[in-house]
């Protein structure tokens, strides 16, 4: 029987740091991801129209970081986009008062200078959207006396 892939979560972001430390809390968790960089901190949408069908991601981690108004921008035609449909996205940013009156309603999770054991409620929410496997069990024989 075929071995099940992990869930793939797409990482969509401006701050290498930001890309990095995601990258790292969820492939601890199970998941496989892969990142998209920014040219110049602005996200094109057509290229992140291109990485979405080409990776196929589970979920896709948003990253709407400086400059606001322009990823912004790409986040609402992103959201709008055919190949968008049925696929599960979170929001991330490094300033959440700001993020929160441009989406107003959505979840936004704030990221910028947090430590990975403050992402609970980040990796909760990327769970509930696609739960991570299960993490391989170690089998430990007895020893017959």
């Amino acid at each position: 029987m075929a071995e099940k892939r992990a869930p793939l979560v797409g990482v969509v972001g401006t701050g290498r740091d930001v890309r990095g430390l995601l990258g790292d809390v969820l492939e601890d968790e199970g998941y496989e991801t892969v990142c998209l960089a920014a040219e110049r901190g602005e996200l094109p949408v057509d290229q992140i129209l291109v990485f979405v069908a080409d990776h196929d991601p589970d979920v896709i981690v948003f990253d709407l970081a400086s400059p606001f108004r322009d990823n912004w921008f790409a986040l609402e035609r992103l959201q709008r986009a055919r190949v968008m449909r049925g696929r599960r996205l979170l929001v991330t940013t490094p300033d959440w008062g700001l993020a929160q009156e441009l989406l107003c309603d959505q979840q936004v999770w704030e990221i910028a200078g947090r430590r990975r054991s403050e992402l609970r409620g980040f990796l909760r929410a990327v769970h509930d959207l696609c739960p991570p496997p299960p993490l391989p069990q170690r089998v430990i024989p007895f020893a017959r006396a």
